[in-house]
């Protein structure tokens, strides 16, 4: 998970997670802190030597608090920006190309696509908005490189600068975790090699984490009336036996839908996953944003019994528990475990 380090009053901890550089050269971290008076939720943003408080875009303003807390993961991956500095390592041009947060693989920001191999890195859960919307935190290429906070709802990434909010500023980078990408599976093999086992079936045989894309477009049993817009990018289970062969087992609209063509969560030899107990809709810290509703909120990846089998599925703000596919139906749990950032 992300470590987080509370300080105040302009320090900032040895260690430090570098995210930006400003006007004048100086290096800027990430920091995110509370609102006073505006809810518990940590809005992302920035700190810097000399700025003797965190600055956080939020309400049209550059908001000063006192008490934050700064990232201090090194090993942390931020995406590269296009119009960065040279020699700060931001080079390059990061997706999405144009204004609003769409998690990974989604279509038209980082290359979702029926290939054979296909690795994205993760974008990982920093804070909340006042409306329990999930917020990232994001870099910009503005007066140097901006830290500041993105979401599904702000059209684009925030920035604090000068003493007011930037908004909706495009194209942007997003804290990330590469540790685990995704692959195709085949008609005879549904499940590639390097897939990391997340559950168990009813019978013992192992489920693999899946996801599948505007699946309504394809073919799958049941079938169903088709939805209006997109179905988004819908996270699911998979097993390399049996109803594997079909695909996917994707749960939506009530249901469980069979998707022949569909990823499966990787990883590198030697890496494991993190999964976090949560309950009642809670979404823990560091959580990662696998996929998305059709109107590009972030869905994160879900676990949880249903009976003596550990069922694996999705969740989301507003969602009262996980959603798992099970016997032809989608079914809620409230207690379950949530997928993060190792």
């Amino acid at each position: 998970m992300l470590d987080w380090q509370d300080a105040n009053n302009g320090s900032i901890p040895d260690g430090a997670q570098h995210a930006g550089v400003d006007t004048d050269k100086l290096p800027l971290y990430v920091a995110r802190a509370r609102i006073p008076g505006r809810g518990n939720g940590w809005q992302p943003g920035k700190i810097r030597v000399g700025l003797g408080a965190a600055y956080i875009p939020f309400g049209g303003a550059e908001v000063s608090v006192d008490s934050y807390q700064v990232l201090m993961n090194p090993s942390i991956y931020f995406p590269t920006i296009a119009g960065a500095p040279e020699g700060e390592g931001y080079e390059g041009t990061y997706p999405p190309e144009t204004g609003g947060w769409i998690p990974p693989g989604y279509p038209g920001s980082w290359g979702y696509a029926y290939s054979e191999f296909a690795t994205e890195p993760h974008a990982i859960l920093c804070g909340q908005d006042v409306d329990g919307s999930p917020l990232f935190c994001a870099v910009v290429s503005y007066e140097g490189v901006q830290p500041g906070k993105a979401g599904w709802q702000l059209g684009g990434a925030n920035i604090g600068y000068g003493g007011d909010e930037m908004q909706g500023l495009s194209p942007y980078g997003v804290l990330c975790d590469e540790s685990f990408g995704w692959e195709m599976g085949n008609p005879n093999a549904p499940v590639p090699p390097g897939s990391v086992p997340c559950g168990t079936d009813d019978d013992g045989g192992t489920l693999y984490l899946a996801r599948a894309i505007d699946f309504h477009w394809l073919e799958f049993n049941p079938p169903v009336s088709e939805p209006q817009g997109s179905t988004g990018l819908q996270l699911g289970k998979i097993r390399a036996d049996g109803w594997g062969l079909q695909g996917a087992c994707i749960p939506y609209a009530g249901q469980e839908h069979h998707v022949p063509n569909c990823q499966v969560l990787t990883a590198p030899s030697g890496k494991s996953l993190v999964w976090v107990e949560a309950a009642n809709g809670e979404i823990p810290d560091g959580a990662l944003a696998l996929g998305c509703e059709g109107n590009g909120m972030p869905l994160f990846a879900a676990r949880g019994f249903i009976g003596s089998a550990l069922q694996v599925g999705k969740i989301r703000p507003g969602f009262e528990g996980a959603y798992i596919p099970y016997e032809g139906n989608e079914v809620s749990v409230t207690q379950y475990a949530i997928l993060v950032a190792p």
